[in-house]
């Protein structure tokens, strides 16, 4: 692992993953927060008629 930190190729590969990764972690979490946001009436509006909801 000290090699590959080492070289500057390879660091710059190394941000570049851990960037993608902590932003896809970002989207899923905004995303989490904003499916918890939703207000009630507009989850009843999603109900289909005498139906279950739908996921």
């Amino acid at each position: 692992m000290a090699t590959l930190i080492g070289s500057a190729g390879s660091t710059i590969w190394l941000v570049a993953v851990l960037l993608v990764l902590a932003s896809g972690l970002a989207a899923a979490l905004l995303a989490a927060i904003r499916d918890d946001a939703t207000p009630v009436r507009v989850r009843a509006e999603r109900r289909p008629q005498g139906g279950r909801p739908i996921v």
